[in-house]
């Protein structure tokens, strides 16, 4: 779902699901989509376990293709190794290197944590959400 909300009583729930567009799956088997003017990669935490490099291939592949703007969508990551926190920052110096412009949505708190300790907060953009994003991008 893309949003759950509860009335005051607290005995309804609305469930919205937003679809996606432009949908895709890149050839790594990661979804993405379009949203705007960011391109949005999300993360399969199986197969990011299995091989962390598909990571840095498939941003590399949209920046080959001109795509500056990308969203790294963390939300099923809930827990990071070492070999996937370098993946994306090698993936941040690419973007960077190219004028662009990559940022992790929806990290849960444990890999918050993981780049907090790791010192890496001041290196890559965090955002909780994808509205953050695209408000920033409205007011610009």
């Amino acid at each position: 779902m893309s949003h759950v909300g509860f009335n005051e009583k607290g005995n309804r729930i609305r469930f919205r699901y937003d679809k996606k567009p432009e949908f895709d799956i890149d050839p790594h088997g990661l979804s993405h989509w379009r949203l705007q003017s960011y391109e949005v990669l999300e993360l399969d935490p199986q197969r990011v376990e299995e091989n962390p490099t598909i990571v840095l291939d498939s941003i590399q592949n949209l920046l080959k293709s001109g795509k500056k703007q990308i969203l790294l969508d963390l939300k099923f990551i809930e827990t990071i190794s070492s070999a996937l926190l370098g993946m994306i920052v090698g993936a941040h110096q690419e973007t960077s290197q190219l004028g662009g412009e990559l940022i992790l949505i929806r990290a849960q708190q444990a890999v918050i944590l993981v780049i907090m300790k790791s010192h890496l907060d001041g290196i890559l953009s965090l955002s909780p959400d994808i509205e953050t994003i695209l408000a920033r991008e409205n007011k610009a």
